[in-house]
Order: C-alpha cells, then sequence, then structure tokens
C-alpha cells in the first residue's frame, strides 16, 4: 500500500495525508486524478511569501 501512495504522489497526484496550509484538494476532479491546489483566497499571500523566501535564498546562496 505504500508503494502504490509512493508511486500516485510522484505522478503529482493526492496520495492522501496532511496538506501544508496554502493547499487543498480539487474536490471536484475523480478520486484517482486528485490534486493539490493553492487555495484561491490564499494564493496572493502564497504568491508573496513565495517570492519573499526565493529573494531570501538567493542572497544566502551569494
Amino acid at each position: 500500500m505504500q508503494d502504490t501512495r509512493k508511486q500516485k504522489i510522484q505522478r503529482g497526484k493526492y496520495g492522501g495525508g496532511n496538506l501544508p496550509a496554502p493547499y487543498a484538494i480539487e474536490r471536484a476532479a475523480w478520486r484517482e486524478d486528485q490534486v493539490p491546489v493553492i487555495y484561491r483566497p490564499w494564493q496572493p499571500i502564497a504568491i508573496n511569501r513565495f517570492e519573499r523566501l526565493s529573494g531570501f535564498r538567493s542572497t544566502l546562496l551569494l
């Protein structure tokens, strides 16, 4: 069962379990085709955080 879950996650599908805060499951899709998506009300905040962290990471690598 763990192997099946790992294979599903590798294909980009939802394998069950907890998701980090900005993500949600698109429930309208078939069970086998469910993928994690960013929750629309949190999308601007998630993009802002990603941009800030990307800039911070690039300064650390210099």
